[in-house]
């Protein structure tokens, strides 16, 4: 930045006061970790209880995060499964179906994501605003996202250091080791020699959306800001369709994370409100050649959360995810007997 340090270390600090967290991007790929996403409608009965059910499905089922559309109130559901486990979790989430949890159910993979980084360069800061040609982008960016890394060799200390990192990757190593109990220098050398040697890592976010969820709370965090989130799915499309959408996108300053499959991408998008006109625009623009595979959802940030992965679901013995798809699914009936008789 060419900047002193003690003036980058002053700011740094005054971000983090206001309550902005800086999180570690975990590699799942390299974790053996495929991307799912789900598009739900919850049955009228259950629509009450929606968010405490994909809670419990963070901590029972690989489910990193939700969000709630505007104004039809689908729930998208982002999972990371593993690569193994990939064709029976969406077929528990169809039998969940079958027993009247979902009315509708869409599913889609991606072999790789990454969270994009901010354009600060089209931002003015003297005047406050975003500087940005809708009509046509002064840069167009290209196809940035690489393809899946390869499977590395982890073990549960290495996933519970992600998981403090995943959380929030300010947090010194003599913390975790509080709170893991685990010993100092092996935590130190896993973290050196596994999470960055083996680069389980691919960098870091700022959470300025503020969508997380603390377990030991039971609650989740919002922070209030002017800026509306977007979520944009696309299914059957070719490389070169997946190609110019991804030019565009990544040429807007407001990508938060976008993920790729074969025939499929997925874009996460947060516009500042006052150019919400112009971004519909854009996007009905940018999607008009693939809008009969496109789908575009307001995101209701009050009933969206973010979620940590679970080390408890890899069994260290061995060195292999868990997925018990018929006690995953006798827990969910039994959760849905008792909602039903509303105890």
């Amino acid at each position: 930045m060419g900047e002193h340090k003690e003036s980058v270390r002053y700011w740094f600090k005054k971000l983090l006061k206001q309550g902005i967290v800086i999180q570690a991007s975990v590699n799942f790929e390299r974790l053996g970790l495929t991307r799912v996403v789900a598009v739900a409608d919850f049955a009228s009965e259950y629509e009450s209880q929606a968010e405490a059910i994909l809670i419990a499905m963070s901590q029972l089922c690989y489910v990193q995060s939700f969000v709630k559309t505007l104004p039809d109130g689908h729930f998208i559901i982002k999972a990371t499964v593993p690569n193994e486990f990939v064709n029976p979790w969406i077929d528990m989430l169809r039998r969940l179906g079958d027993q009247g949890l979902f009315t509708s159910l869409e599913f889609s993979t991606y072999d790789s994501a990454r969270n994009a980084p901010m354009k600060s360069d089209l931002y003015d800061f003297d005047a406050g605003r975003w500087e940005f040609e809708w009509s046509t982008p002064a840069k167009v960016y290209p196809d940035v996202l690489e393809g899946p890394s390869p499977k590395a060799q982890v073990d549960r200390i290495d996933l519970e250091i992600m998981k403090w990192l995943q959380r929030d990757e300010t947090k010194p190593l003599s913390e975790i080791q509080k709170e893991t109990g685990i010993n100092y220098k092996t935590l130190s050398f896993h973290h050196r020699k596994h999470v960055l040697g083996r680069q389980m890592l691919k960098g870091h976010k700022v959470n300025w959306i503020g969508t997380s969820y603390n377990p030991q709370s039971d609650r989740g965090k919002h922070r209030r800001h002017t800026y509306q989130p977007i979520d944009i799915i696309l299914n059957g499309i070719t490389p070169s369709e997946k190609s110019r959408i991804m030019g565009l996108t990544n040429a807007l300053p407001f990508l938060w994370f976008e993920a790729s499959g074969r025939s499929s991408y997925y874009a996460q998008l947060v516009f500042p409100t006052e150019t919400i006109s112009e971004a519909m625009e854009f996007l009905a623009r940018a999607l008009l050649p693939v809008k009969d595979r496109a789908r575009w959802f307001m995101v209701d940030q009050k009933h969206s959360l973010a979620f940590t992965f679970e080390p408890k679901l890899y069994d260290n013995e061995s060195r292999m995810w868990t997925f018990n798809q018929s006690e995953i699914l006798a827990k969910f009936e039994r959760l849905l007997m008792q909602i039903k008789s509303g105890r």
